[in-house]
């Protein structure tokens, strides 16, 4: 009876890659302007990551687009975004967009942070939603915020901000060294909106659940 061999080779993930794509939209009728940058994923895992950020903008439209509706003003309002994408061979990502919304007939500018944090291995892909679902547990979580507030207080002990216990820490990014949390702190003044917090990855990825610590550990590019 003739025998059968069968080699196996352990196939390498294909690798999660993105081009860049755009959003621009002038309506001189609905007095608005529309300028964003943002990336187009593709690989495993990338649908998922792709509604989202599509989520993302088509929020920020909208809310531009009823602002021109409700206030009718003389001067455009105006929608910029940009973005950031930090990576581990694709397996670990981390993804920062930043929209500045220019208020129609007024100077004020409002800015908003929206971030992806994204680990996949076989079989498992997972998204970081917040600080709480990226650390190991509630008291981790705990340790953290106090971490995040009291590197804020050493670097803005000059702004007339408060980082309370409402304050949010559940927007963050990585890259090769640091982790940034963007903190909102605007309370009726301007300056203390979205400040940004950077914490070296050593110093907190005790903190974290093993498989972002692992990849914290080998840095992000």
């Amino acid at each position: 009876m003739p025998m059968l061999f069968i080699l196996l080779i352990g196939c390498k993930p294909k690798p999660m890659t993105y081009e860049k794509a755009e959003i621009k939209e002038k309506n001189e009728t609905a007095n608005y302007e529309i300028n964003i940058e943002y990336p187009v994923f593709s690989g495993p895992g990338s649908k998922q990551l792709n509604e989202r950020i599509s989520s993302g903008i088509n929020t920020q439209i909208t809310g531009l687009k009823n602002l021109e509706n409700d206030l009718q003003p003389i001067s455009p309002g105006v929608l910029t975004g940009e973005f950031k994408v930090w990576y581990n061979n694709y397996q670990m990502l981390s993804m920062e967009m930043m929209f500045e919304k220019a208020v129609p007939g007024t100077s004020i500018i409002l800015r908003e942070y929206q971030n992806q944090n994204f680990y996949r291995s076989p079989g498992n892909k997972t998204f970081f939603e917040s600080t709480s679902s990226a650390t190991k547990d509630a008291q981790s979580y705990t340790e953290l915020r106090e971490t995040v507030k009291k590197a804020w207080r050493a670097s803005h002990e000059d702004l007339p901000c408060e980082f309370d216990d409402e304050t949010s820490i559940d927007h963050f990014a990585f890259d090769a060294d640091n982790v940034y949390f963007f903190i909102d702190l605007y309370s009726g003044n301007p300056i203390c909106q979205w400040q940004l917090v950077s914490i070296p990855h050593h110093n907190i990825a005790a903190l974290m659940k093993p498989e972002l610590e692992s990849f914290l550990s080998l840095g992000l590019k």
